[in-house]
């Protein structure tokens, strides 16, 4: 489920669940929500993700268009990308090692989509010499969701 509206995602969320006889309330492990990372909100978005039951808690940094403070963010994965398509902007590699570093110290994973530019493969995906294809840990997620 993914929608760049946080509150309009959480109602969505809601309303799935309180629809559900059978998960009797209970977050279905296979649901994931993300939030889509807008520059300006951002540190709005993030507590309206954090009181919506989910297995995993995730944000799609794409396009990564600036730098990014994670810190009481409580996220289960980050995923960053740079913009792609006839009018991309870049993404500062800083930014991505930046987010990659804070994601390494708080011990999220991390996945780098890909730097972007006017075809969305161009630039491909590799950071320092490699690529980042973290993923979460479900198990973990769904022990804490359950607690």
């Amino acid at each position: 489920m993914s929608t760049e509206k946080s509150e309009l995602q959480r109602v969505l969320y809601e309303g799935y669940l309180s629809n559900r006889c059978e998960t009797g309330g209970v977050t279905p492990s296979r649901m994931r929500k993300p939030e889509y990372r807008m520059m300006r909100t951002f540190d709005e978005r993030i507590p309206l993700l954090l009181e919506t039951p989910a297995a995993v808690r995730w944000i799609s940094a794409e396009p990564l268009l600036g730098p990014i403070d994670l810190r009481g963010a409580g996220l289960d994965w980050v995923v960053a990308g740079g913009e792609s398509g006839p009018r991309a902007r870049p993404t500062d590699p800083e930014w991505v090692r930046s987010l990659r570093n804070q994601c390494e110290y708080l011990g999220v994973p991390f996945f780098f989509k890909q730097w972007g530019g006017v075809c969305p493969k161009a630039g491909g995906r590799v950071l320092d010499g490699r690529t980042w294809d973290g993923m979460p840990r479900l198990a973990e997620a769904a022990r804490r969701g359950a607690a």
